[in-house]
């Protein structure tokens, strides 16, 4: 996998979900993710800079619930719950970057 930063893993993760961003617009200057990306520019946004799921649980979780059965294929670790007990910022990086993968593989 690509050594990534937080920010360029972040956004990864945004853009791997389907999320799109207009960085040549003149306003908006690719700080703000289109959620759903058929509505936009209406619709759900998020500031790119308050997408964080390597560094916030809350986030994370979500979607990691939701791409278990993915991220799960890739750990080859399927008792994940028992995994979580006591989560680090090591290993919530390691599950985001797990999670980018695993958005990747079902891009294919």
């Amino acid at each position: 996998m690509k050594p990534y930063s937080d920010k360029e893993l972040n956004e990864a993760i945004g853009l791997a979900l389907g999320w799109i961003t207009y960085p040549s617009d003149s306003v908006e200057q690719g700080r703000l993710f289109h959620c759903e990306p058929d509505k936009a520019p209406f619709g759900k946004t998020m500031m790119v800079s308050d997408f964080k799921p390597s560094s916030d649980w809350s986030q994370l979780m979500p979607l990691v619930i939701k791409y278990s059965k993915e991220i799960n294929r890739l750990l080859q670790y399927y008792e994940y719950y028992d995994f979580w007990t006591d989560i680090d910022e090591h290993t919530q990086r390691a599950l985001a970057e797990y999670l980018l993968e695993a958005l990747k593989e079902l891009e294919r």
